[in-house]
């Protein structure tokens, strides 16, 4: 069966960092899939609004998604309030998922962490009726955690290995955030390209392949057959 699938980036290009490489296998697999950017990045070191939200845009069509939003959520200012849960509750009714993407809840980056605190409540309140927005109440299914900086034991890993050319595509498409020139950017940089992808060669390295995603769920997964669910 085919589903809509939402991922949540605090900015732009941290969904193309992140879980990328399974949201492009999944829409290669026909699955609907929306990329939602809570900020523009306006206060990056790199970069520009609208300089990021073309590059954004250039790496949805590289992805192959079907949807690119931004709730416009001030950056390094994203508040646990009524104002901003209204925001990502009404993206959740608008698009119904039935599985989001989000950040994990412990990371350095404050941003990170309000992201994930922030949509992981407004996925739950999007299933109160008395919660009014432009669309109906709606609950996701499933929210599956993706790492940022700080580590977790995974519920899963998915081997990106045949579309890893196409995740580091989509992730160059951000031209002012990361640039060929070492001189600039130096491995010590957080904008160092191949500190990202040392995490994907880790996780592939677990499960035997040569790249790979790894997630989270905090609830248990139902099944009535556990070797399908092994096997899949």
């Amino acid at each position: 069966m085919k589903k809509t699938i939402m991922a949540f980036g605090a900015h732009p290009d941290d969904i193309e960092l992140r879980c990328s490489g399974t949201l492009i296998k999944l829409a290669q697999r026909g699955h609907k899939i929306i990329a939602v950017d809570l900020t523009q990045g306006d206060r990056g070191t790199r970069g520009t609004p609208q300089k990021r939200l073309e590059e954004a845009n250039k790496s949805l069509k590289i992805m192959g998604l079907d949807i690119r939003e931004n709730l416009k959520i001030p950056d390094t200012n994203i508040q646990k309030n009524e104002e901003n849960k209204l925001k990502v509750i009404n993206i959740i009714r608008k698009y119904r998922p039935d599985v989001i993407f989000l950040p994990y809840w412990d990371d350095k980056h404050p941003d990170h962490l309000h992201s994930s605190y922030l949509i992981s409540e407004a996925s739950f309140y999007s299933g109160l009726k008395n919660i009014k927005t432009d669309y109906e109440s709606f609950r996701p299914i499933y929210n599956v955690y993706f790492m940022c900086h700080y580590t977790f034991q995974p519920t899963f890993i998915v081997d990106i290995s045949d579309i890893f050319q196409i995740k580091l595509k989509a992730i160059k498409a951000y031209k002012s955030q990361f640039k060929d020139d070492k001189k600039k950017i130096s491995p010590k940089s957080p904008f160092y390209l191949e500190n990202f992808l040392a995490q994907d060669r880790f996780y592939g390295s677990i499960i035997g392949v040569k790249y790979g995603e790894p997630f989270l769920l905090k609830n248990p997964i139902e099944t009535e057959n556990p070797i399908n669910l092994l096997f899949s």
